[in-house]
Order: structure tokens, then sequence, then C-alpha cells
């Protein structure tokens, strides 16, 4: 039982670990971007949108200064606390990957 609640939560830090660099890609992508109706960064939007929302709707758009949404940033900190400071305490305190 403990190799399987092991395995699950490696899976969520990979998990994390992997949308992470996809929240980074579609900022990179945003702020360089020249065709935002490319099939990948539709793909992208519709993985990232949907969170980077929430997180706007909880901070009510103050994070929106000018044309730069720091959203992305608070949501990119929320995802490592979640990776490197939560997830470890449930395998034991023995740290993550």
């Amino acid at each position: 039982m403990i190799a399987l609640k092991d395995f699950v939560i490696y899976m969520l830090i990979y998990a994390i670990w992997a949308y992470t660099w996809i929240v980074m890609i579609y900022c990179i992508a945003g702020l360089l971007g020249q065709n935002r109706y490319a099939k990948w960064y539709v793909f992208l939007q519709e993985l990232v949108d949907p969170p980077l929302n929430w997180m706007r709707r909880l901070t009510r758009n103050r994070l929106v200064i000018e044309n730069i949404d720091l959203t992305a940033i608070l949501f990119l900190l929320f995802l490592y606390l979640v990776k490197n400071k939560l997830l470890p305490l449930f395998l034991g305190g023995w740290g993550a990957a």
C-alpha cells in the first residue's frame, strides 16, 4: 500500500511539474505571440485559461497592470507551494522530486 501511495504522489509531482512548464510556455507565447489563433496556442489556452480565470476571479483582476497580467505568476507560486511544500508532507517528510 505504501508503494502505491508513493507512486500516486510522485505522479502528482510530475504532473504539476509538467503543468508548470505548460503555463510558462503559454505566458511566453502570449508575450511574443503573433498568431493567437494557431492550433498549438489555442490548445495551450484551453489548458491554462480555466485555472487562470479562477485566480483572476479570486483577485478581482487586481493583478492586471496595464497590459501585463500577473495572475500567472501567482498561479505558478501556488503550483510551487503545492509541489514542494504540501505533497512532501504526504510522503512522510522524506522530500520530493
